[in-house]
């Protein structure tokens, strides 16, 4: 799904934040991205979002080679993305609803759309409670969930995490890298940059570790550090939460049931008004060829009531 091939990038002061960088993630994957401040963990998301573009060798993102890729193309790719940051960057003037159909409305999805899906993804995040308050009267691990609720809305391939955690306490913290690791398990790519090395060392997952721009380490099952914690994480329901997101995600799989219906029952009207004005032309056809018999026996002084000319009709009907 992601490669990095021979990728440098080098900024115009001259200062060299990735050099050499190869590696590969699958669809799929949990992979966490560390090291330490200025190792080129931002560069290297600002390279897969196309904010930044290699100074040499290849991206390739879903079998694009993004340095290739033409500007007004990119606008498509983001919108495949979903996008989770340390300071959240919820707009303070829109409720949570607002918020997270913002991304939709910009997609031009319609209002019906946007209330049904925009409630599921709440509830899968825990928030369909919240879901008319505004920023400011969440705390921060409500925040990010939000983050994550605005992520996942337009149901993208891949989750990119700048540092998710940084700004929560370490419950909130755990909360949220285990509603990540959900998202993942239903067939999500994430890729989590980070610094919190405990949540690190907990999940066991991909480690791709950087240093000074260059890649040191990429491991399978990896930790931020030696010691390895013992401790499984969980984002944990209420059953009533989980009562309510079930209800969400029924009304959405019903109402994208009768979207289909009514989409068939379309194109089904579409193919028969098609089958009909082909019908028409090819009855316009067959009475063009009896103006065609006519002319032809005006030019050759036939009767119509000669029993021959009626035979020379028909047979050029036929």
């Amino acid at each position: 799904m992601i490669e990095f091939r021979n990728t440098e990038k080098v900024y115009p002061n001259g200062a060299k934040a990735l050099i050499d960088i190869n590696f590969k993630i699958e669809s799929g994957e949990f992979v966490f991205c560390i090291g330490e401040s200025g190792a080129g963990k931002s560069t290297l998301i600002k390279l897969i979002t196309c904010e930044e573009r290699p100074s040499k060798g290849t991206v390739i993102l879903d079998n694009y080679e993004l340095s290739r890729l033409q500007k007004r193309l990119i606008p498509n790719l983001r919108r495949k993305i979903g996008m989770i940051f340390q300071d959240f960057r919820l707009i303070d003037s829109k409720t949570v609803f607002e918020n997270v159909a913002f991304a939709m409305e910009i997609m031009g999805a319609s209002k019906a759309q946007i209330k049904r899906r925009v409630s599921m993804v709440l509830s899968v995040v825990g928030l369909r409670d919240k879901a008319d308050h505004y920023p400011s009267e969440l705390s921060g691990g409500e925040a990010q969930r939000v983050g994550i609720a605005r992520a996942m809305i337009n149901n993208p391939g891949l989750i990119l995490a700048d540092e998710p955690t940084g700004n929560l306490d370490p419950v909130n913290g755990e909360a949220i890298l285990a509603l990540l690791e959900e998202i993942n398990r239903a067939g999500t790519t994430v890729i989590c940059c980070t610094h919190d090395a405990s949540l690190v060392d907990l999940m066991q997952k991909r480690v791709i570790e950087l240093s000074n721009g260059r890649l040191v380490r990429d491991e399978q099952r990896g930790a931020y550090t030696d010691c390895i914690a013992e401790k499984e994480l969980s984002f944990e329901r209420s059953d009533e939460d989980i009562t309510k997101m079930d209800e969400a995600i029924y009304e959405n799989i019903h109402y994208e049931h009768q979207q289909r219906q009514a989409k068939r029952a379309k194109q089904s009207a579409e193919i028969k008004s098609m089958l009909d004005e082909d019908s028409r032309k090819r009855r316009n056809r067959l009475s063009l060829a009896e103006r065609i018999a006519k002319m032809r026996m005006l030019a050759e002084n036939i009767e119509p009531n000669n029993p021959e000319s009626t035979a020379s009709i028909v047979d050029l009907e036929q």
